[in-house]
């Protein structure tokens, strides 16, 4: 008897080893390209997760505070997907002019829920360019 309690607890322990070792972290892809955020700057990004993702969202940081400017409407089982939102002072007005940091998070959908990030410091432009005479 104590061999077969043995046994089942070995392989209960066995089997969930195996889970957290094939759970994977979310691969998040921020384009180098996104460089400054303007009036309103489309961003794409590109995540991997062989489970799918259960919550993405997207921040800019600047100043010490966190303004949302994107979160995924639904869960994805897709194991690679594209997201694209728009950013910058028409969706965030309390941004100001100067350095940020756009931020993108994903978190997997299975039971551990890991999740992958990628940040990129950006440059707010608060006014469009003028024209050179």
């Amino acid at each position: 008897m104590r061999k077969l309690i043995f046994v089942a607890i070995a392989l209960f322990v066995l089997l969930v080893v195996l889970f957290v070792a094939r759970s994977a972290t979310p691969v998040v892809d921020l384009p180098s390209a996104v460089t400054s955020l303007g009036q309103a700057t489309p961003i794409t990004v590109h995540v991997r997760d062989p489970r799918g993702i259960r919550r993405l969202q997207a921040f800019v940081e600047q100043n010490g505070a966190r303004y949302p400017v994107f979160e995924m409407a639904q869960t994805s089982k897709l194991p690679e997907s594209a997201w694209s939102f728009t950013a910058g002072i028409k969706t965030t007005p309390q941004l100001q002019e100067g350095q940020a940091k756009l931020i993108v998070e994903a978190t997997s959908n299975d039971l551990l829920r890991k999740t992958g990030r990628a940040e990129r410091d950006v440059t707010v432009i608060t006014q469009p360019p003028t024209p050179q005479r």
